[in-house]
């Protein structure tokens, strides 16, 4: 969905974050949610002195740009959040390995990294349309047989343990 960035400021500044005001609610708002080859975006968001009350932080999409923008928008913006809230992994998917992901998002001030799928048919199902080609989940299943199997994203100890040391682990 494309939000366009004065719309979105508008909505937030006057509707949105009153709305969760008056409620007393502490939900975060998270701004742009969207790729990383835009830092305008997000930056005319927090420009605005009455949407950056209510932001919380940006969330970013991987499909586009590098990483970097994170660290980009965070050095200009220190008080809000960066978040990776969606990006996809496969040998042929944007990004490629999962470790690169996270290690990427990290070092540039992401506070949380998002990976889809977790598991996938064989084929890369479900999808809607063409969907993301060549992109794969952490479990594939095939379904006619109920049998499953952890791609490389799943726990590959080498790399996790050459970035992050041996407090690593996995869950499950």
């Amino acid at each position: 969905m494309i939000f366009p960035q004065g719309d979105e400021t508008n909505f937030i500044k006057n509707n949105l974050g009153p709305a969760l005001a008056t409620a007393n609610l502490s939900t975060k708002i998270w701004a742009y949610d969207w790729n990383w080859d835009n830092t305008n975006y997000p930056a005319a968001v927090l420009n605005d002195a009455t949407a950056n009350r209510y932001v919380d932080g940006i969330a970013w999409h991987c499909y586009a740009g590098g990483a970097a923008a994170m660290a980009t928008v965070q050095a200009a913006y220190p008080t809000k959040h960066q978040y990776e809230t969606e990006c996809s992994t496969g040998p042929t998917g944007i990004a490629g390995n999962a470790i690169d992901v996270a290690m990427h998002s990290t070092q540039n001030e992401a506070s949380t990294v998002e990976l889809w799928n977790l598991a996938l048919a064989p084929n890369g199902g479900p999808k809607m349309g063409t969907g993301c080609e060549g992109c794969t989940g952490l479990v594939t299943i095939d379904q006619a047989t109920g049998n499953y199997t952890f791609t490389t994203n799943y726990n590959d100890p080498e790399k996790s343990d050459k970035h992050w040391g041996e407090t690593t682990g996995q869950v499950g």
